[in-house]
Formats: C-alpha cells, structure tokens, sequence
C-alpha cells in the first residue's frame, strides 16, 4: 500500500497557505562593511557614530550661535541684521547638507567580480595601462577579484574598491572618491567659511558691546564687554580653534585640485618621481574635478539579489512518501 502525505500549515482549513516569496536585494548579501539606510537607497560607511559625532559638532554651537548671537545682532545691527541672521541659519544648514550628500553617497565603488575558475594563483599581480600617454600599473584585488583601474584603492575599513579613491573620512564616515569627492570639498569649504562667519559675527557683538558701555562709562573694557557676551567669546575660542583644521583641510585639497593628485597618491609620493599623467594643467584640473558631470553609479543595491539554492527544511515544502 502507498500513502502520500503532503504537510500543511493550516490544518483546520484543509488548505497549504501560500507563502509570500521573500525578495533579497544585493544590498543585504553585500559583502563590504557598509551600512544601508531606507532600504539600499543611501550607503554608507561603518563608522556612523563618529559622523553623529560630526553633526553635532555643527548642529549645537550652531545654534548656539543663532539663539545668542545672531538674533542680537539682528536686533543691534541695523538693516544689516536681518541678512546676518538669514546668513546664520543657511550655513549650518548647508554644511549639513553637504555632509549628509558626501556621507551617504556611493563614493565610486566597483561591484566585485565572482572568483577565477582557475583560482586567484594563476593571475597576474599587475598588468600594465596606457593613460594620456603614460604607462600605469594597475594591480590585481584579491578580495574584489578584479583588476584595479587607474587611481582605484581598496580602503580597508569600507573593504571595498574605490574608484580615483581620495581617502576614507571617518569625521564624515565614508570613503572619498570620484563620485563624491566635489561634495566633501564643498563640505569642507562650507565649513571653514561658517567658522570664520562664526568668529566675525561674535567679535562683532562684542564690538557692538563694548560701544554701549562706553556710551554709559568710558572707562569700559574689552574683558567687560566679553563678561556680558559670554556666548559670543566661547564661539570665538571655539571656531578659532576648528578654522584651524578644516582651513588648512581646504588649503590642501585646493592644491591636490590644482595638482590632480588625490590624498593617497600625494602620501605615498607617487607622482614625485615621474610626471603626473592625470595633470591636466591647473585651471583644466578645476573644471575636470569640480565641474564635470557625475558618472551613474555601478551598484544596483536594490536589485534582487541571484537566487540561493537552499535545502527544503520548512514544513511547507516537505512532502512525504510512504510505501509499505
């Protein structure tokens, strides 16, 4: 006698449910470190907890700076005080901006390859490339399975390749590389312009003051003027200190621009030796970073991933065969 059982989850109905077919999307089999936000629409690096640490470093002396000095100064200045304060609150706001386009956007990375059939040993380490006339080594990544282009590193934290990668950023918590890399510079320079409008704008209250004191007794000093403004004076130690580091941050990146070097070819003298094939003369360089149009990204993170085969171990898909 033969006896053909077939389980079901629905016992008291007498009917096999159907089961939603769950979708994976590459973004959830991806084999980097990076963090996924709205469902593989933003990526990111994985070190957030140090980009909130930057967004608060904007966010709270900016508004500590709006609530004390600027809504004073738009009291105090005259008819210049509504453009200061308008000025106050656009900066920060584009500086998080900037931030938040260059952390969580694609920063050029190449999808890794499927490994040789004939394993990785029998490939060549470094292969040679034409570029502008220039031969450049392009070497072989073991862990992307692919030949690197010209200018691409595998970072080590994002554990992926990147195209003309510049460096990996932890106060943004990214890597920075070709499809980015115009952002960060406007991050940079955003900030270093808030901080100096941060430093003016206080010891422009302060001014503004110390001239009412002196109005009141002439013998009013400076120390006097900053006891009643102690926001004012904190700011100005404060952005007096950053300006120091995203200045020279700025300063640096607009000789690389000027240069077309990245960061990590500038560290390890690559061009030193030997003519820049990449250096396209100063202004060209400008237009050709900071101006050109962004290439489409190569990641389909949304797309559904290739099917697993599994084993059939769920209750559902078990079927029974009985034979006596």
């Amino acid at each position: 006698m033969s006896i053909a059982m077939q389980s079901s989850l629905s016992i008291d109905s007498g009917e096999r449910p159907k089961r939603a077919a769950t979708k994976v999307r590459n973004y959830q089999v991806w084999p980097g470190k990076n963090t996924f936000i709205c469902k593989g629409r933003l990526i990111m690096g994985p070190d957030t907890n140090i980009l909130c640490v930057t967004v608060s470093l904007i966010t709270f002396p900016s508004a500590v700076f709006v609530g004390l000095v600027a809504l004073d100064l738009y009291e105090k200045a005259g008819s210049s005080g509504p453009v200061i304060l308008a000025f106050s609150i656009f900066l920060p706001l584009w500086c998080l901006l900037m931030l938040g386009i260059t952390s969580s956007s694609d920063p050029g990375i190449i999808p890794r390859c499927p490994p040789p059939a004939n394993g990785s040993s029998n490939i060549s380490r470094a292969r040679t490339v034409q570029v502008n006339g220039h031969f450049v080594k392009s070497k072989y990544c073991n862990t992307c399975n692919l030949y690197r282009p010209p200018r691409c590193s595998h970072c080590g934290v994002c554990d992926n390749c990147v195209e003309r990668f510049d460096h990996h950023c932890p106060w943004v918590g990214q890597c920075i590389g070709k499809r980015n890399y115009r952002y960060f510079i406007l991050f940079i320079t955003s900030t270093t312009t808030l901080c100096a409008y941060v430093f003016i704008c206080s010891s422009y209250l302060i001014k503004i003051r110390l001239d009412d004191l002196r109005e009141g007794d002439g013998k009013a000093s400076v120390w006097d003027a900053i006891a009643k403004e102690p926001a004012a004076m904190t700011l100005i130690v404060l952005v007096f200190c950053v300006i120091w580091f995203v200045g020279g941050l700025s300063i640096f990146h607009s000789y690389l621009i000027y240069t077309n070097q990245t960061t990590n070819e500038n560290f390890r003298y690559r061009q030193d030796m030997q003519d820049n094939p990449y250096n396209l003369g100063g202004f060209r360089n400008y237009l050709d970073i900071l101006c050109s149009s962004t290439e489409p990204s190569k990641l389909t993170l949304r797309a559904v991933a290739p099917e697993v085969k599994r084993p059939a171990t769920d209750v559902a898909d078990v079927q029974i065969s009985i034979t006596e």
